[in-house]
């Protein structure tokens, strides 16, 4: 089923009083376990410029993205936050919800899955990508990816076996 972008659910919106203050999706205080926390010294992947480790506020997630109460702020760390508004939404047979939307401002565009409550998806803001995947222990992990750490392409070998002029 396909919901109509400019008000996913109108008839489920809550009232104005319901809906969550606009701290964003992600939070620090909403469940997380004490006990899971990265270290510094965590080792990333070259491709990862940097990575945040956050828990998914529910009733914000409820609320904004599933019933569609208005914009998403995702908040992927303290200095990048975007308000994304839904361009569509659509149920899968199992369940999920595919959510996608663009930057309030149109400097990108977000696509999102939920499943059972975790957030799997990405968004590209300008000229940065974000990643977005749950991990076992609950959390919602957010990597910015750094293009320059993949490998480089490797060309091709000729299909004779002999070398040739690389462009």
């Amino acid at each position: 089923m396909l919901l109509p972008a400019a008000g996913l659910l109108a008839a489920a919106r809550p009232a104005a009083a319901q809906v969550p203050a606009d701290a964003g999706l992600f939070c620090a205080g909403c469940g997380a376990d004490p006990r899971i926390r990265m270290k510094a010294t965590d080792a990333l992947p070259r491709e990862v410029a940097r990575r945040r480790l956050v828990r998914i506020d529910p009733t914000y997630l409820q609320t904004r993205l599933v019933d569609g109460a208005g914009p998403v702020r995702l908040n992927l760390f303290p200095d990048v936050v975007v308000d994304a508004v839904a361009t569509s939404a659509q149920r899968t047979g199992s369940g999920s919800l595919v959510w996608q939307g663009r930057a309030a401002d149109g400097s990108g565009t977000v696509a999102l899955v939920v499943a059972d409550g975790r957030i799997t998806g990405s968004a590209t803001l300008g000229r940065s990508t974000y990643a977005l995947l749950p991990d076992r222990e609950g959390n919602t992990v957010i990597d910015e990816i750094d293009p320059a750490g993949f490998p480089e392409p490797h060309p091709t070998p000729p299909q004779d076996g002999r070398p040739r002029a690389v462009p």
